[in-house]
């Protein structure tokens, strides 16, 4: 039996990460945002990308996937300074 990655195992597994949000979700979305503001929504989707990379990182050792998620944690963290307004 080969071993994988926990980044593997969702690659070959996960399909629901690879699906779109329904008509429900998105409106669940969007009140959110008009309740709290795309800045906040950006900023609290960034520490949660921060937060699963460091339970990924410190349960699974799985790097790669932690630094995926690590990634997306800056990028959001840079996108809600840049909604800064909106």
């Amino acid at each position: 039996m080969a071993a994988f990655t926990l980044s593997e195992m969702l690659d070959r597994t996960n399909t629901r990460a690879n699906r779109d949000l329904d008509q429900a979700e998105l409106y669940s979305l969007e009140a959110l945002i008009d309740v709290a503001g795309i800045e906040a929504v950006l900023q609290g989707l960034s520490e949660i990308c921060g937060l699963k990379a460091e339970h990924i990182a410190q349960a699974w050792q799985d790097t790669p996937l932690a630094k995926r998620w690590a990634t997306l944690e800056g990028a959001l963290g840079v996108a809600s300074t840049k909604a800064t307004g909106l």
